[in-house]
């Protein structure tokens, strides 16, 4: 388990692809590793939103009608339709906090 967390960690870093991509491929690897005994998806989704942060972009909040869909896209490592979902949750947030400030 340690060997897979390092070489998960390594592959982001030297990564060439975009940032988001990155993310999304580090969250699939990270989810199905599942290097603890409970709490790998709470972690997981923690580590997600630092790292989108990190980047100045808009955690995300995986709502319970999109919970399928975001299961499906972690058992089939679909790194490639879990950007547009992540931008789509950001959007989705992104419209909450502007109707928020304009109270």
């Amino acid at each position: 388990m340690p060997y897979l967390i390092q070489e998960l960690i390594y592959d982001h870093l030297r990564g060439d692809r975009d940032d988001l991509f990155k993310i999304a491929d580090f969250h699939i690897r990270f989810e199905h590793i599942h290097p603890f005994v409970d709490e790998n998806g709470r972690t997981g989704r923690l580590i997600i939103d630092q790292m989108l942060m990190h980047i100045g972009m808009m955690p995300i909040v995986i709502k319970s009608e999109d919970r399928s869909r975001y299961f499906d896209l972690l058992a089939n490592y679909d790194t490639e339709s879990l950007v547009p979902f992540i931008r789509e949750l950001q959007a989705f947030e992104e419209e909450k906090m502007k109707a928020y400030l304009s109270l």
